[in-house]
């Protein structure tokens, strides 16, 4: 499999080949407009070359006069490519050719006053064409403008002014060598072909050296990440003079590092808890085994013995089933059986659960409903869940507030029905425990496994793997729960669970239709 283009690379490529059809597409528009200006201005020369030309030529009497003098001119004469000329009658007679024409110029090629290319034994020349009648000497002589046309007409022909018979109509054909006009182009093609890729190569070392600048701070974001593992979890990611682009990935980064900095945290605390936790009740079975072995015949010591064994046994259970409930759940493999719940009875069960713990530590635990909604409803506080997690959760809930709770203080259960925006039920249970001996950041750490803020009031019963469990099933079962700390006289721990109440049933009338049906 073939490495993956790198994004220096790739914008390299992009850039220069953008770069490139700029260049070349702008090179080849110059190149156009050079061409036509320069061809332009040749062809412009020659025609004023015509022009002059055309005024050697006088009509005297019905006949052309031509100035001989002109054909003495450097132009013409010249041995390395001279310039011709070549006059011709209506009837294709040539009248006068320049000193160094030595071949006939195409007469009928071209439109009058448009150049043409004409290529003769290699070379080539460029051509114009007149067709004009020559101005009377008389005009010229008395101030009279000269008076050309491109063609004689048959409804009025053209006379002189003094009434002579008029001038036949001439055809000059005056050409140019153009080597010198295709050399210059062909050398400024060059230059801007090679001016275009003189530029294609700088744009391409610019825009590479460009690119990687920056990109820098990518590749230093790489190897800083690429240098952290799970013993530097503590170090952050500080790129300098990082784009505004990349700086919220950089944030994002380091967010990320502390989540699993905290995340780490909470598995080395848990794998020591969880070592703690099953260390004493091993410790405790080998102890037990130990003294056995000493008095084997005394059986009622030995009954005794296996007695205590069993209880530790069962707590070691609790234990290890508590923490596959959780996996389970975490895993998201943790069946859900969803059926109508009668969530008060649950909770009355949990608090009677619960009184005897209570009474052990001067507790008042005192139960309320609040049917603002239903007052007369037995069923209002009824929710649509999984009954034997939601009693779990009701029972840790209930008995972690009495065992943590301060003693001689007060706990309180509550159960409101309400109506929300969305017409819908909403059930809350809310326990709330005085808990003067936690702080605001402990409330975070409470769902931790094994998390004890106060190791001298463990039990055998709490193996702190309450609140874990709580937190687990409630996102299993789609609920809310909300832990936070209300600072007033005391300092209270409110644990508040959210859940939707169960459809209600409709009503069935059992009065016979007229058809006998139940309608």
């Amino acid at each position: 499999m073939n490495a993956p283009m790198s994004l220096r690379s790739r914008l390299t490529v992009l850039l220069a080949a953008s770069f490139g059809a700029l260049l070349v597409s702008t090179g080849l528009w110059l190149g156009s407009q050079t061409a036509r200006v320069l061809e332009k201005s040749f062809d412009e020369s020659l025609r004023v070359l015509a022009g002059t030309v055309s005024g050697w030529t006088e009509e005297e009497d019905g006949s052309v006069e031509l100035d001989d003098l002109a054909i003495a001119l450097p132009e013409f004469t010249r041995e390395s490519e001279p310039d011709y000329f070549q006059f011709f009658l209506a009837d294709g007679t040539t009248l006068l050719r320049s000193p160094r024409l030595d071949f006939d110029l195409p007469r009928d090629t071209g439109r009058d006053d448009a150049p043409f290319d004409l290529d003769h034994e290699g070379s080539r020349l460029r051509c114009v064409c007149m067709v004009y009648r020559p101005a009377s000497k008389l005009d010229a002589v008395e101030g009279h403008p000269e008076a050309r046309e491109s063609a004689p007409t048959e409804s009025a022909p053209t006379t002189s002014n003094s009434g002579n018979t008029a001038a036949p109509m001439l055809t000059l054909i005056v050409a140019r060598h153009r080597g010198a006009l295709d050399a210059l182009l062909a050398r400024y093609r060059w230059i801007v072909a090679l001016t275009v890729l003189a530029g294609l190569a700088l744009s391409t070392i610019l825009t590479s050296w460009i690119v990687a600048k920056q990109l820098r701070p990518i590749r230093d974001l790489g190897r800083a990440v690429a240098g952290l593992d799970a013993e530097r979890l503590d170090d952050r990611i500080d790129v300098p003079e990082v784009p505004a682009e990349i700086h919220p990935l950089v944030v994002q980064f380091n967010a990320m590092l502390d989540r699993l900095e905290a995340s780490f945290a909470r598995e080395r605390r848990f794998a020591a808890n969880i070592a703690h936790e099953l260390k004493t009740p091993i410790c405790e079975l080998r102890s037990l085994a130990n003294i056995a072995m000493k008095w084997p015949d005394d059986t009622e010591a030995v009954a005794g013995f296996f007695q205590d064994v069993t209880d530790v046994s069962a707590r070691m259970d609790r234990v290890v089933t508590d923490l596959r409930l959780v996996a389970r759940c975490q895993a998201g493999i943790e069946p859900i059986e969803r059926q109508r719940v009668a969530l008060a009875r649950i909770v009355e069960n949990a608090c009677r659960a619960s009184n005897r713990d209570a009474a052990s530590r001067s507790v008042d635990l005192r139960f309320s409903c609040k049917r603002a909604a239903h007052p007369t409803s037995e069923r209002a506080f009824d929710v649509q869940s999984d009954a034997s997690k939601l009693e779990l959760i009701i029972r840790n809930l209930v008995g972690n507030a009495v065992h943590h709770a301060d003693e001689d203080s007060v706990v309180d259960v509550v159960l409101d029905a309400h109506e929300a925006q969305t017409n819908r039920r909403i059930i809350v249970f809310e326990v709330r425990n005085r808990a003067s001996s936690l702080d605001p950041a402990d409330v975070e750490r409470l769902i931790e496994p094994f998390w004890r803020k106060d190791e001298a009031r463990s039990s055998s019963t709490h193996a702190g793997l309450g609140l874990t469990l709580v937190m687990e099933l409630v996102t299993l079962l789609g609920a809310r729960l909300e832990l936070r700390l209300d600072d007033g006289d005391t300092t209270t721990l409110v644990a508040r669970l959210q859940l939707d109440s169960a459809p209600v049933q409709p009503r069935v009338n059992s009065r016979p239709s007229k058809h006998g049906a139940i309608s």
